[in-house]
This record gives structure tokens, sequence and C-alpha cells, in this order.
């Protein structure tokens, strides 16, 4: 059986880059030699969530900018790499965004809580996001009330959250939202002569649609929850697993599976009870997962991109203003550019996102020199050079053609008297060569 076949290097250095952000030759040498379903198993061992700091006494912006960075050293450095990898998964599927949500202890809580819930019961997990205060503003079911329905959240719970579109028609979505009337937060409140807004979620029963509702042909009297359990644990789970799977794959595993993995993925989510750990250990041991075709198949997003620089370099977030250079990258944590949140892959490729990527190495590549990294390179001969930045950057597998071009960089660099800028521009080659950028 495949889950039984021996990991070598080269497959755990491939294992740690898609559950996690990368690892060092090291941590893959520790896993050669296990079956897959060992090394698997491994790397979903979790210990003790954290959750995000808080700042109370700062203001909004520096709370929010405090959290990127926080969650940023986390995934550099924190113990469990595929735990983080999934709350950025997470993250990205029920997108919602600081920007308008404008409350950071808000947008912690429901990060905690991808964190915690991310592996567990997705009915769970996607009511506590739906009821938490920053989905209810983000897509403003905050003010969702019988007579005056607001479809934005009734939309998306279906379209982006669960069974995709086209499984949906426009009079479900009208249903839906009634459903979901009452379910708001408590809005301004008056305390002390003085009007403030409050988040908290409240139910007002007052305020919801009490009547019969038809959703998938369904008629009875809707409440919202009640909806997420028909859509994970009823009549919509083939739709809402095979949709889960299939986007869970294109962010671990490569691009759009073959129908008899997306047939296989969604039999174990379905027989798990709609349990995300069994979907992410079912991805994790598919053989199309471990394919020679799936090695460097994934542009790096820039949060995985950046994470991968500080766990090479041992930079930390108050060295380098990441947020800075991240925006032009086109991806900042908590601030996914609409409810669809983050592609994947060729989402990420584009002059603009490519240019600030090269930015961010070259402007920082002279750090470098203050540093042990690729030390005494510029003794090497030309193919332990090559090897060097490849073991640098936990590049395990490069091609002919990357090799060529580094080796050809430092005889040229020697010949032409440039020897002193061996070890900084090494870092800007590996950092930008397309194996690195792919994962």
């Amino acid at each position: 059986m495949p889950a039984t076949d021996k990991v070598s290097v080269n497959d755990a250095s491939h294992l740690l880059r898609r559950a996690g952000f990368g690892g060092t030759r090291r941590q893959a040498r520790a896993l050669r030699g296990l079956t897959r379903a060992e090394a698997v198993a491994s790397v979903m061992d979790f210990g003790r969530a954290k959750r995000p700091p808080e700042h109370p006494d700062e203001s909004e912006w520096q709370q929010n900018l405090r959290a990127q960075e926080w969650w940023l050293t986390e995934m550099a450095t924190g113990a469990d790499p595929l735990r983080e990898k999934m709350t950025l998964f997470w993250h990205g599927h029920f997108a919602t965004s600081w920007d308008k949500v404008d409350d950071q202890k808000l947008m912690n809580d429901q990060n905690h809580l991808f964190r915690t819930k991310g592996m567990g019961d997705l009915a769970e997990l996607c009511t506590d996001v739906s009821l938490g205060p920053a989905m209810l503003i983000y897509l403003d079911n905050e003010t969702n009330v019988a007579g005056a329905e607001q479809e934005n959240f009734a939309r998306e719970l279906m379209e982006l959250f669960t069974v995709g579109v086209g499984n949906f028609s426009e009079a479900d979505v009208v249903a839906m939202a009634k459903a979901w009337t009452g379910h708001n937060t408590r809005g301004f409140v008056n305390r002390n002569g003085r009007w403030v807004y409050d988040p908290t979620y409240v139910f007002n029963k007052d305020e919801h649609d009490r009547g019969f509702k038809s959703l998938w042909g369904i008629r009875k009297r809707w409440n919202g929850p009640d909806t997420i359990q028909e859509l994970v644990h009823g009549s919509q789970q083939q739709l809402t697993a095979r949709f889960i799977a299939e986007k869970l794959w294109k962010f671990l595993a490569t691009g759009t599976p073959s129908e008899a993995v997306l047939n296989r993925l969604t039999r174990a989510y379905v027989a798990s009870g709609m349990k995300g750990k069994a979907l992410v250990k079912a991805v994790l041991l598919e053989d199309d997962f471990w394919a020679p075709e799936a090695r460097y198949a994934l542009m790096r997003s820039p949060v995985e991109y950046m994470v991968a620089l500080l766990k090479v370099t041992g930079w930390t977030t108050d060295e380098v203003p990441v947020r800075w250079y991240m925006e032009p990258m086109g991806q900042l944590l908590f601030n996914p550019p609409d409810v669809a949140g983050w592609g994947t892959n060729d989402y990420w490729l584009s002059t603009a996102t490519a240019w600030a990527r090269a930015r961010f190495v070259t402007e920082w590549q002279w750090k470098i020199r203050d540093t042990p990294l690729l030390g005494g390179i510029a003794e090497l001969s030309p193919g332990d050079a090559a090897d060097l930045i490849f073991s640098t950057f936990d590049v395990s597998e490069p091609t002919r053609q990357t090799r060529a071009t580094f080796e050809t960089w430092f005889r040229n660099a020697h010949s032409n008297n440039h020897s002193w800028s061996i070890q900084p521009n090494s870092f800007v080659l590996g950092a930008l060569c397309p194996e690195f950028q792919m994962a």
C-alpha cells in the first residue's frame, strides 16, 4: 500500500513544504525511513494552540500590525506549522477583513477559532464563524431582520463557504436570508449617555422570520444554524464535502484533482463526519500528492514566501518591516481583498508581485553580510556553491537549468573579480529562484 512506502529526504522536504512552510535538511532527514503514514502522522501531531496576544491600549491600526507580525512569527517558528497552514486556509475560505470589521480583537477571536476548530467538525466551525461578530459585521448579517432582509451572508454561505456556485437558486438565497434574520449584533447601545457600538452576537427572536421557508425543496421553519447542519450533515453534504475537498487539494497539493482523487477525498471527508483532520490526512496520503509532477507545482503565496524567508534567514518581524513589503506582494494577513479571499497557484503570477518580491530580496541582501548565512561560499567550487544555496533554501530537487545558472553566475563573479559580492548575491539567487518561490 502507498501509505507504507518509505519516505526519502526529498519526499520529506516536499511534505514539510506543503504541510507547513518548509523545513531544514535536518528536519527532512528526521523523517527519512518512516512510512508515508508515519510521516504524515508526525506533522499532524499538534500541541496546545496559541492565541494572538491582545494589546488593548494601542490603536486599532497598531493592533492589526502586531497581529500580523505575531502570526507570521508563529508560522515561521511555531511547533505546529500544519495547524498554522490550515489556519491560513480557513482565513482565506471564511474571508473577513479588518478594513471593514475595524476591531482587531474580533479578528483575533476568529483567528483563534480557525486554529482550535479548523481540524474538527465543519458544521461546528462554520456555525461559530457565522455567529462570530467578525463575520456578522463583514457580511452585514448584523442588521439582517425580518421585513428588511440582507442577502450578503446568505449568498456567500452557499456560494463560497459550502456547496459552491451553481448548486443553489436565487429562491434559496431569499429563503436563506430569511432564515438568518435576527442573528445580529447588539449594535449601538447607550452607555452612560454615550452611544457606542457593541459587536456582541445576539439572537433577536422578535426580528426573526418564523414562517415557513423552502430551501433545496425542503419546506419548514428554517433558522440560521439549522441551515448549516443541512449543508454539512444533511441533504447537501456531498456537494459541500466535494467543494471543500477540491479547494483544500488545490491549497495543499497541486492543481485540479482528478475525478478519482476528488471522489476518494470526498468519501473520506463524509465518512469522518466532515472532520477537517480526516480530510487533511486523506490529501497528504494520496499518491498524487507524492507524485514527481506535484513537486514544486504550487506558487507560494506572499505569506508562505515571507515565512519561508524568515525561516531561512532567522530574521524576526522586529528586525524586518515585513508589512510594508507584503502589501505590494498582494497579501496582508487579516485583510483579504474580498469575501472570496485569495486564490492559489497562478493567482500569484503577475509582474507586480514578482517585482515586489525582488524588491524585498535585493533591499535586504546586504544584511546577509553581517550573518553566517552562506558564509564562505566564495571559496567553494561552483558545484559546491550551488549545493550550499540549495541546501540553505531547502531546494531539494533543483532543475538542471537552475543548477547551471547558479554555477555559471559563480564562475563569472570570480572571473570578474566580484567575489566580494558572492555571499549577498547568492542570497538573491536562492530567494528568487523558481524552486524557492514554489512549494
